[in-house]
């Protein structure tokens, strides 16, 4: 099916050329403008949501969604879903983001339900720069680390066989 396209190369082709600049600001949604998909649920009761599933096998299960989540007052979550039943990211409508966590409600960026065996953020940087800034401009501490650990192996280790130049911690 082919919409603004006569020969479409896939099962669904929506073609149109707009030279609007997308802009977030505009209360339309621009949603008269660029190539648009529109799927929408009208209702008004919380929690109702429209999306889009992805399926890779005939059968009703497996998959993958994005889902657009009515939160009142023209304001929306946004869900990406892996497998039938667990959500891996949210993102609330006022831009804090969850990662394995439904309610980032605390933070700009929460990770949460982290695997046993696995990391919760790496930061993996091949460049001759900072790895990791933190630009506190409030009165609180910038990095605050809180360890419920119940076996030994410290808070903070510092693995810096490698150094050319400098020291592994300057204060």
């Amino acid at each position: 099916v082919g919409i603004g396209v006569t020969a479409p190369d896939s099962a669904l082709a929506i073609t149109r050329s707009e030279n609007t600049a997308y802009d977030a600001s505009q209360a339309d949604h621009q949603r008269d403008k660029g190539a648009t998909l529109r799927i929408q649920n009208n209702s008004t009761t919380s929690n109702s949501f429209a999306q889009i599933l992805f399926r890779n096998q005939a059968s009703d299960v497996g998959g993958s969604r994005i889902v657009s989540i009515n939160k009142g007052n023209d304001s929306s979550d946004l869900a990406i879903t892996t497998g039938d039943t667990s959500e891996a990211m949210r993102i609330l409508a006022n831009g804090n983001v969850g990662i394995g966590d439904t309610d980032p409600s605390e933070a700009k960026l929460s990770i949460d339900n982290v695997l046993a065996g696995d990391i919760g953020l790496q930061i993996v940087n091949a460049q001759a720069t900072i790895g990791l800034k933190i630009d506190q401009n409030g009165n609180s501490p910038a990095l605050y680390i809180d360890a419920a650990a119940t076996t030994p192996g410290g808070v903070i280790q510092i693995d810096a066989d490698s150094l050319t130049t400098g020291s592994a911690l300057s204060i």
